[in-house]
């Protein structure tokens, strides 16, 4: 790939990841702060200990995800091959969105 194309990919891989933590991120932090006394939200050296504290886990709950998800793909790999691993995961993925969807629906509180 030409550095042209590198750079266009990253670019649009930014800009995509930010739209993603507009709507994930964005109104997860506006809750927590809200809940906020407003006189640490208006005090941007209160604040600032809560907005590492929050980056600081959400980067560790990325990480640790990662990690587990690596070291279960490293896994399958040395159980059988790439073919049997995505299989086994794409089953994994199908059954969370069943069991997510149940839950979502009312109808089975297992993940609760």
């Amino acid at each position: 790939m030409s550095p042209q194309g590198i750079y266009l990919t990253a670019f649009l891989v930014g800009l995509l990841g930010g739209v993603h933590c507009l709507s994930m991120c964005a109104g997860l932090v506006s809750s927590l702060t809200l809940g906020l006394d407003p006189k640490v939200r208006g005090d941007i050296l209160r604040m600032a200990p809560y907005q590492l504290a929050y980056n600081l886990g959400r980067i560790a709950g990325y990480g640790v995800a990662g990690a587990i998800g690596g070291g279960f793909g490293a896994l399958l790999l040395q159980l059988g091959s790439i073919q049997t691993a995505q299989r086994v995961l794409y089953g994994l993925a199908g059954v969370a969105m069943i069991l997510l969807g149940l839950y979502l629906g009312g109808w089975w509180r297992i993940l609760g």
